[in-house]
């Protein structure tokens, strides 16, 4: 089982959990945007909160060995359950096609209310997929409990998984909840990519697109109101999948400060309190 961290002693609750997804935390320079960048957030985190560092790798996440890097969602698993489950390396792409993330998050949710540590019920779970493979997206669709395999055809390689063995239980989350599954092509994946980097700041990679231009057409058709609390998995940064979206950015290179920043690429736009 994941160990109780020694300095924080626990609280009544309610507790707020916040995973710093895909940082790397290492002393050596080379390569180490982290260590170079200016990060006053995530040191206020580290001097002023309890916190702590997971291994992502090897027997940390229940890889054969220390020599396995393994893959950020299977963190996620074991973040999700409580509980580090071995696996061996074959059945890595089977927990990375079953999409189980969706399926985690549902969990770890409902053992958060059966903890008495939220009350109510379950959030409503809208599940993306890509257009080019999307038989999680169809099957929903469809009204089928069982997904049919696709051969993918997609900018979204992270997703583009044609069997997805845990298609069942994502449907299953996302009837039981009121919640829908949808799929976006490779335009709106793009759009999705822009959209989110226009209004937050964040670049996502094309798994990021694909969620975000479907959160667009929710509100689009009504299923999410601007008067709803939503929550988006952004799970990857656009470094990854440059080449999806090449087309629509211009790259420069700053030095690490804002003054280098605003005479490169111009003075960014005051925000209004």
């Amino acid at each position: 089982m994941l160990k109780k961290h020694a300095s924080f002693p626990g609280i009544d609750g309610p507790i707020l959990t916040v995973i710093m997804d895909g940082i790397g935390l290492n002393d050596s320079p080379i390569g180490n945007a982290v260590l170079h960048a200016n990060t006053p957030t995530l040191d206020r985190l580290a001097r002023d909160y309890p916190h702590t560092t997971l291994l992502a790798h090897g027997k940390a996440v229940g890889m054969p060995s220390d020599a396995d890097m393994g893959n950020s969602e299977v963190g996620h698993n074991a973040l999700g359950a409580g509980q580090v489950f071995s696996q061996g390396a074959a059945l890595v792409s089977d927990a990375i096609a079953s999409g189980s993330l969706f399926t985690k998050i549902g969990r770890g949710f409902q053992e958060w209310l059966d903890l008495g540590l939220l009350e109510g019920e379950l959030p409503t779970f809208h599940g993306a997929q890509a257009a080019g493979c999307g038989p999680v997206a169809r099957a929903f669709a469809d009204g089928d409990d069982v997904c049919r395999p696709v051969r993918p055809d997609t900018i979204a390689k992270s997703l583009a998984i044609g069997t997805p063995a845990d298609g069942p239980y994502a449907l299953d989350l996302a009837r039981r909840t009121g919640g829908t599954i949808a799929a976006v092509d490779d335009e709106e994946i793009r759009a999705g990519i822009r959209l989110l980097a226009e209004t937050t700041g964040v670049f996502t990679e094309t798994a990021g697109g694909v969620t975000t231009a479907t959160l667009a057409k929710l509100a689009e058709t009504g299923e999410v109101g601007s008067s709803d609390s939503v929550v988006v998995y952004i799970t990857g940064e656009g470094l990854k999948t440059l080449d999806a979206v090449r087309d629509g950015f211009s790259m420069h290179a700053i030095e690490p400060t804002l003054e280098s920043f605003a005479a490169t690429v111009g003075a960014p736009d005051p925000v209004a309190a």
